[in-house]
């Protein structure tokens, strides 16, 4: 196979092995593999195959399979696959599909599919549809093992019921808290929305109407701290 190792200017590569270091700008297509480390960026198109571990900035459309890492930026469009690991971010769109690992976050929007099993943030908006695997505490206690199908439509019909059941509260004042819930629901930030039903769950336990309609929709959790 042929290697070629790069460290700056513009690059074109639609076949064999390209490394690519410093400030390297690549355009791949084809077959191509590209490798990404320190700053180097890369659009690929066709059936290329690009790993990404510094800072890098990626483009990806039609057929690429993307392994990112470090902390580089994804953008994935059309029939992509993709991986985003450590702490690398993501906006995944068209048909793509892929796994969300680490402290890796994702915006998720079109048609995108996703399994998400990290401690990074997801938000979600339009068709698509990710697979929330660890709940919102992660793999804590008894958090570990459930999951969570978050779509557009199920945070937004959720926050309908929530804030129709808060405002009945505390003599027409609400719960702010609740509130709060349904703002970060109706923007697709599931993540914050799954923050705040943690932390403030000894306030949410005062009204079990609200923790019922929070349990239908899979947004609270009983966790058992004992566990490691």
């Amino acid at each position: 196979m042929k290697i070629r190792h790069v460290s700056t200017g513009d690059h074109t590569v639609d076949s064999g092995l390209l490394i690519a270091y410093g400030d390297a700008e690549v355009q791949a297509s084809g077959t191509a593999t590209v490798i990404l480390f320190d700053s180097a960026s890369c659009v690929a198109i066709g059936d290329a195959h690009v790993t990404a571990r510094g800072t890098n900035n990626v483009h990806i459309s039609e057929r690429v399979e993307a392994d990112i890492g470090g902390s580089a930026f994804l953008e994935a469009w059309g029939d992509t696959h993709y991986i985003l690991k450590d702490k690398a971010r993501g906006q995944v769109a068209g048909n793509s599909e892929g796994y969300i690992l680490g402290e890796a976050s994702v915006h998720a929007l079109g048609d995108a599919r996703g399994t998400m099993m990290s401690k990074g943030r997801l938000s979600v908006s339009g068709n698509a549809c990710i697979i929330l695997a660890c709940g919102p505490a992660y793999n804590q206690g008894g958090a570990r093992g459930l999951s969570l199908l978050v779509t557009e439509q199920s945070m937004q019909e959720a926050a309908e019921e929530l804030d129709k059941l808060q405002a009945t509260k505390n003599d027409g004042r609400g719960v702010s808290c609740v509130r709060t819930i349904c703002d970060y629901l109706k923007r697709g930030d599931i993540s914050s929305a799954l923050a705040v039903t943690v932390n403030e769950s000894d306030k949410l336990r005062n009204y079990d109407d609200i923790v019922e309609a929070l349990c239908d929709a899979c947004y609270w959790w009983e966790l058992d701290f004992t566990q490691d």
